[in-house]
């Protein structure tokens, strides 16, 4: 009795060492850390399918900017691996308390996060393959300084990846804010003004809530 009690303790061991490792390459949902919620927004959001998109890889260096709880920071960690960076930008510092305090759990030290202002990334100059700006663009009250910033960031022939709920079209910037939605015709006027060129359209998403985003690719020139 008391040698199988060992042996169960050693394989629970074992197999909580195995789901630390594990969260270094594999996608957060995997069996060692079950999130319906994340499963859910994974079915209709196609994380693999946007990073593809963007030729993120292995050493890849990008940034999620606007963050949040960290839902893309966590993918694209998986995605670039340990020679690559990740840097989690967000406004609100108890959102990346949580990413570091996650990162450092999961043995994720690719992740970096950063403390932006509403006017500055305050993302690191010319270092960046791609920025992700997920749900993000239709809260950005300062969007011309904040695409500013964005667009040093990047390398040249560097990706930007707008994703946004659609709104209707010749709504004022403070309705798209209030409904959580952008106008795509917007996001195309702002984004072209700062030495970044419209590359392409790419397939967009319905959410859960009936919401239909749309996927805009940027290339800096």
């Amino acid at each position: 009795m008391l040698r199988s009690a060992r042996w169960a303790a050693l394989f629970i061991a074992l197999a909580a060492v195995a789901c630390r490792a594990k969260s270094a390459t594999q996608l957060p949902s995997d069996t060692c850390a079950r999130d319906p919620e994340r499963e859910k927004r994974d079915a209709w959001q196609r994380p693999a399918e946007v990073m593809d998109t963007l030729g993120i890889r292995s050493g890849s260096v990008v940034a999620d900017v606007g963050a949040g709880g960290g839902y893309f920071t966590f993918h694209l960690a998986s995605r670039v691996g340990l020679q690559g960076k990740v840097y989690a930008e967000d406004i609100v510092e108890s959102h990346l308390k949580k990413i570091s305090e996650r990162a450092l759990k999961e043995g994720l030290p690719q992740i970096e996060t950063i403390l932006g202002s509403e006017s500055d990334p305050r993302l690191p100059s010319g270092a960046l393959d791609a920025i992700l700006l997920v749900l993000t663009y239709h809260e950005m009250a300062n969007y011309d300084a904040m695409l500013d910033g964005m667009a040093r960031a990047l390398k040249p022939a560097g990706l930007l990846a707008v994703i946004d709920p659609l709104g209707e079209l010749n709504q004022s910037r403070s309705s798209y804010a209030e409904k959580h939605k952008m106008s795509k015709e917007l996001v195309l006027q702002d984004v072209t003004r700062h030495n970044l060129r419209f590359v392409r359209e790419a397939k967009g998403f319905d959410s859960g809530d009936n919401s239909r985003l749309f996927f805009l690719i940027f290339e800096k020139r």
